[in-house]
Parts: structure tokens; sequence; C-alpha cells
């Protein structure tokens, strides 16, 4: 006796061919949906004699449809395509393998013109490091007084800007004058040549030597001056503070002329030359004429984190109304002199990472991908080095879907 089937299996089994007979017709759909309308859109005229509208997917070229929808293949929407004749301005060619392109593109020529190469780069301004002056005190001591109370004071070469009490200066004294009361004694003036020499050394003025050797008293404190005419930038002692000669007390900076740093991008080194004058404006100073800058040196290194070398440009610091203040930032423009380039639209050129191409014009309308090594920008053209001559005709916008068009048509790779 033969078992009868379950009845939830003959349940499934209807399913699974309902599900096969719905697969099966959902593919011949899709499949007449790529034929059918390509066939039917290969240049057919409508009744009025007017190219028809068509729809394409902007990542398959080869998806053609009469009407709205999405591209089966990538579920992407299809892009409407004007007739031909709409296209102002429009050319209508293929690619050199003879692939149709999906619409007329622009086409425009090479030109050769004149091209000065401008960078705009940060300025900041510092103390000429030549021009900065330390004061120090000759022996040590105290510090008995600081006249000059504040950094950005002015000071002056000689000025006296402080007072040190020193028992190894007053031991010196000491010892001068009883070295002179010797020499004067056994009528020999070299006696007291050492003992003044040592004077020398702890800088004590001709003055006060004179002062020492017909007074015949010790002084309890020297002064301290100035090396330089300048502005005090630095403090590092008070008053009462113990110093010796590696103290620093102050620092005095020369700030008629400032060191403008200019952070130069690396691929605009080129563009800087020792020597040559740069124009910088400030940002405090915002409405006032650039000051001219000369360019001394290039820093021999590279900043690794924002890949700028530092040039440094001396500024003078002439213009009492709005001086100079090391710290102030602002900018200059580098500019080359200008030279004859080969310039095409930007947007004309493929960039595949590895290589850049354009697709050049031929005369029978065919385009055809060209190798080309790109220079300087300016604006929205870039400079073509090599691969293009002046007045070829290269073509611009929608270039990625004629590169794709050119690949999925057996192109390739230029």
């Amino acid at each position: 006796m033969t078992a009868e089937a379950p009845r939830g299996a003959r349940v499934m089994n209807v399913l699974r061919w309902v599900l096969i007979a719905g697969l099966i017709v959902g593919a011949v759909l899709a499949i007449a949906s790529v034929i059918a309308p390509k066939a039917a859109g290969t240049g057919a005229m409508d009744a009025a004699g007017a190219a028809p509208v068509e729809y394409r997917c902007p990542m398959h070229p080869q998806v053609v449809q009469s009407h709205p929808g999405t591209c089966p293949i990538c579920k992407m929407d299809l892009v409407k395509v004007e007739p031909a004749a709409a296209a102002a301005g429009g050319a209508s060619v293929t690619l050199a393998d003879g692939t149709p392109l999906p619409q007329p593109v622009n086409l425009v020529a090479a030109v050769s013109r004149s091209l000065a190469e401008g960078t705009r780069a940060v300025v900041r301004l510092e103390v000429d490091e030549t021009r900065v002056s330390m004061v120090h005190a000759r022996s040590s001591g105290f510090l008995e007084s600081l006249s000059v109370g504040r950094t950005g004071e002015r000071v002056r070469r000689g000025q006296s800007v402080g007072h040190l009490y020193s028992p190894e200066l007053i031991a010196a004294q000491t010892d001068y004058l009883a070295a002179l009361r010797s020499a004067r004694a056994l009528g020999q003036p070299a006696l007291a040549t050492a003992a003044r020499a040592r004077l020398d050394v702890f800088a004590l003025s001709a003055a006060d030597v004179d002062q020492l050797e017909k007074s015949g008293q010790v002084q309890r404190s020297v002064d301290i001056v100035a090396p330089a005419n300048g502005v005090v930038i630095r403090r590092d002692a008070v008053p009462g503070q113990a110093v010796d000669p590696n103290t620093t007390i102050l620092t005095v900076g020369d700030l008629s002329r400032l060191f403008a740093v200019i952070e130069v991008p690396e691929a605009a080194l080129a563009q800087v030359v020792p020597g040559e004058t740069v124009e910088i404006a400030l940002n405090a100073y915002p409405d006032a004429p650039r000051r001219p800058a000369k360019v001394v040196d290039v820093y021999p290194q590279i900043d690794a984190r924002t890949r700028t070398a530092s040039v440094r440009a001396l500024v003078s610091n002439d213009v009492p109304a709005r001086p100079l203040i090391p710290g102030m930032f602002g900018h200059a423009d580098l500019r080359r002199t200008a030279r004859q380039a080969v310039m095409v639209p930007a947007e004309a050129v493929v960039d595949r990472g590895d290589a850049k191409h354009v697709f050049r014009a031929g005369p029978d309308g065919r385009l055809t991908p060209v190798p080309v090594r790109t220079g300087a920008r300016d604006g929205a053209d870039v400079e073509i080095l090599d691969g293009l001559a002046a007045g070829d005709r290269v073509a611009t916008g929608a270039v990625f879907l004629i590169d794709a068009a050119s690949v999925l048509g057996g192109g390739g790779k230029p």
C-alpha cells in the first residue's frame, strides 16, 4: 500500500514552483528592459523629426531607456539626456574605438599664455637675533637696584640700568690702592699695572678709576650699563637678588628692523630666492600699504607636520605710527616671473591616481585618451607640461563619464 505524502509537503512544493516561476519572469523582464529600449533608441526619430529623449545610467552608459527608471545593474536613477540638437556648444563625437558617447561633449582648445605662479604664505614677525644683547654682571654680588622696571622700556648704549654691590670688586679696588701707593713710594708705576688690569676685568670705567685714584675711597657699588640701544624684551632679575657673571639681568633687542619669517609650502620653495624682495601684509594693519622685506635665507629643514620651510626676510620698522611688534602675524604673496605655458581647464584632466590623461579630439571627431603631466594651477585652469600642444582640442565636462565609457567600450587606460 502506497503511503500518502503529508499535506504540508504538497503545499511547500507548490510554493517552491511559484517562487521559481517568479524569478524566471523577473529575469526576463530585466533583460528586456536593457535590450529592447536600447534597440528602440538607436537613433530613431519621432514623428516631428526630432531626436528622441533618452534616459541613461551615469555609471553604465550602455543602459538606455526612452522613459525614466532605474538602472537594472546598479539601481541608480537614470539621467535624462537631451537631444543632440539641443546641446549648445556640444559636439557629436565617438571614442577612438568607435564607442558612441551618451551625449554631446564640449571641446576646448589648449591655449599658450603667460603664467605667473603665486603662493600666499603665513608670516610672523620675530626679533632679529643679530641685534639682541644681554646684560650681565661682571662679578658676583647682589643687585642693589634696577632702574629699568618693565619690559618694553627703551634704553641707550652706556646707560646705567642698575647698581651692583660686589665684595670681589671692593677687594679689587683695595688691592689697586695698595699697589698704587707702593708704586708711588718706590717710583715704579709698573707695580700697579696688574692691579689696574683686574679692575678692567670687572668693567670699572675709566672715570671710576680716576675718581678712585683721586679720592682713595673704595666705591661700595658699581653701575651696570646697557651694551646697546634697544628695547627691554626680557627682565630676569629683581633688586636684592644674588647674581654672578652667568646671570642674565636684562635682554635688550634692537627693533629698528625685524625678521619676517615666511612659512613657505614645500611645493612653492622654488618661488623664493635669497636676495629678492617680497611684500608682506600684516593682520594688525589691514588698510596699510604692504611692506617690502628682503629675503635673507631659507632654513635648511622642512617641518614634518606642516610640510613648510621657514624663510627669513628683513623688514624695516620705520613707521612710528604703525610699529612692527614681534609676534605679529600676516601673509606674503610669493610670485615668480611670468612664463609661457600650455593651459587647459582643470576639469578636462582625468586623474586615476597613478596617471593623468585627457581626451583629445582628432580631425575625424574621435576622442583619444592622451597621457599628460600637469604643472601649476591658475584659477580654473591647469598647466600641461607634457602631452598636449597649443591648439589641441580636449573634452570638458562629464569627462569621468567619458572615461567610464572608454573603459566599458574597450578603450582601457591610455
